[in-house]
């Protein structure tokens, strides 16, 4: 806009000209501007884009053709879609995408000249994705009792929403917690599946962090807490064992024995464990009062046993146990031989029992087997015994001189089991100031008067003594003498040396004394004991008892019925004719019976048992050792159990011959006798 001219020529056609100048006004109107869409802005995901419209954004600047400033109106034509601008009138603006928003947006701005003028442009934008790091939601709403396991998943919505990605990714859980539960087991899953299984008897919270993934690289943590309810745990009740009583008596058993084995589920809660009720009793019954346990072997049971009780810890927790027991035979008494000392014509008191025993602490009564020879003995059945050192034999024997003389009782508990053991009364004889056929120091044949009633002491040398007719007394003292009763029932003991002593007729009573003695009783009841050594009894005719007492003794009963008892050693006793009794006593015996019905009880050790002619009894015991029986006739012979019932037996084939044990433990072997002979039929009812 402005001025201008120009100058033209004119012409008449004929040659003749002229100029003339022409003037121009061009009067100003105002330019719009020029506004120019925008292409080039762009930024990431999230993040805040700034720039101005009117600058050369890639496609030349804003202008105006009159050079006008241009402004822009801050209200934008058309506004941004996906996400928040503000656009300054100076042509500056900002734009924030939307959270997580990736793609393309645009605003229309329109810019003015001041004039009057206006124009309008786009701005297009690019908002380029930028992976979003997923988000892990801490969750509390997991909660199991006491020793239980506990599953989830810890990506769903426990309570706080469900773990997410904002790009839509799939999420994973690392498996390896970031930090690990302190009071249990966590096994964690890519899934977000997890199991958990607190620690025994634990209760209280617990808690683990864990790491998920969008697999793009983008991770977020998150904490799992965990709550264990207290449950109350049941005790733990302990087997218990080594219990044993015999066949034939009660156990009891204080409930606080059987609890020291047991223990509290919840030993925080310092609960009190007692025993409820018991039952479940194999071979017997139980039961229980106040704090005792009482079991009772079935009758005639020998071997293993067994109850269970219940315990509780008083809040309903409850468990079982078993106590084992073993249920043995009697288990026989212990007789302990004893040694009093009394002066001649004085009286001495005691009790047998004071030293003897019983392995189950049985009450014991005593029985008087055999009488010393010389003396006044009272005996009771409590032990208690007196004795009164007044005989005729004392007074044959010189001043200083010791006698000995012996009474063996037998002692029994209250389930039969027996022993016997021998009391020595060592008499010491005073001086009396009377002698009656005293030999001398030499050796001697002293003989008594013939139908007196003589009483004749031998001296230290090895001297002959007889009696003749009328009840004598005869002592042999020191040296190996011969002693001859005669007729009548004579008193003969042999004290030192080995001795021979005949009782001829009559009812004898003989001691061997010291050495190896042989005693022979011939006609007549004769009682006669070996004493020390070893000796040789014979009982000849009559009913006898013999007794070999210490020493490896043969003893042999003759004729009549009789009593055989082989002390302490390894002895033999052969009951000869007549219905005989041998007792083996201690020791490994051989015990024949000869002819007639016979009782064989072998006693203590290793024994052998024939019994000859006739129906005979074998006896057995456990805890005795094994006897062997030599010749058992089924159908003839009798087997008899002390302390023990058939039912306890196992009866078993070994070889050629046939064992009889209780609880393992072999009591008897019957040789060449086959197994399938014995029944109950051959035992004694």
């Amino acid at each position: 806009n402005g001025t201008d001219s120009f100058t033209y020529q004119v012409s008449d056609g004929n040659g003749g000209t002229d100029t003339a100048t022409v003037s121009l006004t061009v009067n100003a109107v105002n330019d719009d501007p020029v506004a120019r869409n925008d292409s080039g802005f762009a930024t990431a995901e999230d993040t805040e884009l700034t720039g101005n419209v009117l600058a050369d954004n890639g496609s030349g600047a804003d202008s105006d053709g009159d050079g006008d400033t241009l402004t822009v109106n801050t209200t934008p034509v058309s506004n941004v879609a996906h996400g928040t601008l503000t656009l300054n009138a100076n042509g500056s603006f900002s734009y924030t995408p939307h959270a997580n928003y990736n793609g393309t947006d645009s605003f229309t701005y329109q810019v003015s000249d001041g004039n009057g003028g206006t124009d309008t442009a786009t701005v297009s934008l690019t908002v380029n994705a930028v992976n979003d790091d997923p988000v892990a939601r801490n969750d509390s709403g997991f909660a199991t009792a006491e020793d239980t396991e506990l599953t989830g998943n810890v990506l769903a919505d426990n309570g706080s929403g469900a773990d997410s990605d904002g790009d839509g990714d799939t999420l994973t859980v690392n498996t390896t917690p970031v930090s690990n539960v302190a009071h249990g087991t966590l096994t964690l899953n890519a899934n977000g599946s997890f199991s958990y299984t607190p620690h025994a008897n634990y209760n209280g919270t617990d808690s683990f962090t864990y790491q998920v993934s969008d697999g793009n690289g983008g991770t977020d943590t998150a904490t799992v807490s965990l709550t264990v309810n207290a449950v109350n745990d049941d005790p733990i009740a302990g087997a218990d064992s080594g219990f044993a009583t015999v066949s034939t008596e009660p156990l009891e058993i204080d409930v606080a024995t059987l609890l020291a084995n047991d223990t509290d589920g919840d030993p925080d809660l310092s609960q009190t464990l007692t025993i409820t009720s018991v039952g479940g009793a194999v071979n017997g019954s139980v039961s229980l009062s106040g704090g005792t346990i009482t079991f009772t072997p079935s009758t005639g049971h020998v071997g293993a046993a067994s109850f269970t009780y219940v315990v509780s810890d008083g809040a309903g927790g409850t468990d079982s146990a078993t106590v084992n027991l073993t249920v043995s035979a009697n288990q026989a008494p212990t007789a302990e031989d004893d040694s009093y000392a009394v002066d001649e014509d004085s009286t001495i008191a005691g009790n047998v029992l004071e030293n003897d025993s019983d392995p189950e602490d049985d009450s014991l009564t005593a029985t008087l087997v055999s009488a010393p020879l010389e003396g006044v003995l009272t005996f009771a059945a409590d032990g208690a015994f007196s004795y009164k050192a007044d005989a005729d034999l004392f007074d044959l024997a010189s001043p200083g001189t010791v006698i000995e003389q012996t009474f063996t009782y037998e002692v029994t508990d209250a389930e039969g089991g027996s022993d016997q053991a021998t009391v020595t009364l060592l008499v010491t004889i005073l001086d009396d100031g009377e002698t009656l056929f005293a030999a001398t120091n030499h050796r001697d044949t002293v003989t008594g008067t013939d139908g007196g009633e003589d009483e004749i002491f031998g001296g230290t040398e090895d001297d002959r003594l007889y009696g003749l007719d009328g009840a004598d007394t005869l002592l042999g003292g020191r040296g190996d003498d011969r002693l001859v009763g005669g007729d009548s029932a004579d008193k003969l003991s042999g004290q030192g040396g080995n001795d021979r002593l005949d009782g001829d007729d009559g009812d004898d009573q003989m001691y061997g004394g010291s050495g190896n003695d042989r005693l022979n009783g011939n006609r007549g009841n004769d009682r006669m004991n070996g004493g020390q050594g070893r000796d040789t009894l014979k009982g000849g005719d009559g009913d006898d008892q013999l007794n070999g007492k210490n020493g490896n003794d043969l003893v042999k009963g003759g004729n009549g019925d009789d009593l055989l008892a082989g002390g302490n050693h390894d002895d033999t006793l052969r009951g000869g004719d007549g219905n005989d009794t041998l007792r083996g006593g201690k020791g490994d015996d051989l015990l024949k019976g000869g002819d007639g019905d016979d009782w064989m009880i072998g006693g203590m050790g290793r024994d052998r048992m024939h019994g000859g002619d006739g129906a005979d009894t074998f006896v057995f015991e456990a805890g005795t050792g094994v006897d062997r029986v030599l010749d058992f006739t089924d159908g003839e012979d009798i087997l008899a159990l002390d302390g023990l019932s058939f039912g306890a037996l196992t009866i078993q084939q070994t070889g050629a011959d046939t064992t009889l044990s209780v609880s393992g433990e072999i009591i008897a072997v019957l040789l060449d006798v086959d197994k399938g002979l014995i029944t109950e039929n051959d035992f004694l009812a």
